[in-house]
């Protein structure tokens, strides 16, 4: 079995691909949300010197998430929190609380 990175970098790769076969640009930021500590000003500051027609943005909270959503620019999200926020994507949707608990309890 593949390692994460590995599987992650396949997924970039694939996504790469199928981006510039409709004859479009893709690369990577040179700074990622880790660089930027996930704080929300320091993201905004960033995201406003890097020219980009969409984002895909890996991995953030619930408020940076808000924020690309509310921008002009389309933002697709990758394994962020994604309840209530009008933002397309696929990854954690705070469903954890619905899951069934040890001993059949759901929870409530």
């Amino acid at each position: 079995m593949k390692d994460e990175d590995s599987q992650m970098r396949d997924v970039f790769q694939t996504m790469q691909a199928l981006i510039e076969s409709g004859g479009h640009s893709f690369r990577f930021a040179p700074k990622s949300l880790r660089d930027l500590k996930h704080d929300l000003n320091k993201v905004k500051r960033y995201v406003a010197t890097q020219a980009a027609d969409a984002w895909v943005v890996l991995g953030a909270g619930m408020d940076i998430l808000q924020w690309f959503a509310d921008q002009a620019t389309p933002a697709f999200s990758f394994g962020g929190h994604l309840l209530k926020i009008g933002i397309a994507g696929t990854g954690f949707m705070n469903h954890h609380s619905r899951l069934p608990r040890k001993g059949g309890q759901d929870g409530e």
